[in-house]
């Protein structure tokens, strides 16, 4: 009766949110434990936001970039503050805490170019279960439940920096629209050089079907130069741009750690 009611449950979880389906998870092997170092972005004003996520050496890290309704979520529960309505992650976590299903773990995996997939470990009545979420989904199910969250050692970016990474306060950092070339950038915030590195300024959003995303720029990657100019704010990748004129131009960007060249249609 229990397993019945706990399907049930999950289903009409489901029906609210159709984002949500059971699913197949990665592998299990090389995957690595990582934490929530911080939180840097414009949540404040409805803009993306990039969650941090590290080793435990912190040597390695791998950005996210969340919607605002799930980075406020992680921001009120790192600070013990409650939401002023729940989301999809409370309701699931609150469905799962009251039928004794036990979230093991969080993975998350790259399913594709720039995109991402989540799924939780669950455990009932000593059977598993695997069920696919939004990663920002799962990053407040597994802050509000403490629950370790995995992720492929593949997937990690080394640090340009040997510096001691410190714990980052949550950094507004507003979201500057190329709406013209359909991507939306951030000015780098301390924490994010500390990070990223100095150089350049931080892809936060990318429509489908525009100049960017044609040219295949992604969420998290990092626009270094254009045409050969260095990129160093928001503002001076806009001027840069309208100085280009017409035509295709190179972008110099680093994706992974890896530097790399993209022509886009202007």
């Amino acid at each position: 009766m229990k397993k019945i009611s706990f399907f049930l449950a999950i289903l009409l979880l489901l029906i609210i949110a159709n984002n949500m389906r059971f699913c197949s998870s990665p592998a299990d092997s090389d995957m690595v434990e990582v934490t929530i170092h911080a939180l840097q972005g414009d949540a404040q004003h409805g803009g993306p936001v990039v969650v941090v996520l590290t080793d435990a050496d912190r040597k390695f890290y791998l950005p996210l970039v969340v919607d605002a309704e799930h980075a406020k979520a992680l921001s009120l529960d790192r600070n013990g503050k409650p939401p002023t309505r729940p989301g999809t992650h409370d309701l699931l976590a609150i469905i799962l805490s009251t039928l004794n299903a036990e979230v093991e773990r969080v993975e998350i995996d790259r399913i594709g170019k720039g995109k991402w997939a989540a799924v939780l470990h669950l455990r009932d009545d000593g059977e598993t279960y695997k069920l696919d979420v939004q990663p920002g989904d799962a990053l407040a199910i597994a802050q509000r439940l403490q629950v370790k969250i995995f992720v492929p050692r593949t997937s990690m970016q080394k640090r340009p920096s040997a510096a001691p990474l410190e714990n980052d306060p949550e950094q507004e950092s507003p979201t500057f629209s190329l709406d013209e070339y359909g991507f939306s950038v951030q000015q780098m915030t301390p924490g994010l050089r500390r990070i990223f590195g100095d150089d350049g300024v931080l892809v936060s959003e990318v429509i489908p079907g525009s100049p960017a995303a044609q040219a295949g720029l992604r969420e998290s990657d990092l626009v270094l130069a254009i045409e050969g100019t260095s990129i160093d704010s928001p503002e001076h990748l806009e001027q840069t741009l309208q100085a280009a004129g017409s035509g295709q131009k190179r972008l110099r960007i680093r994706r992974d750690g890896v530097e790399i060249e993209l022509l886009m249609q202007l």
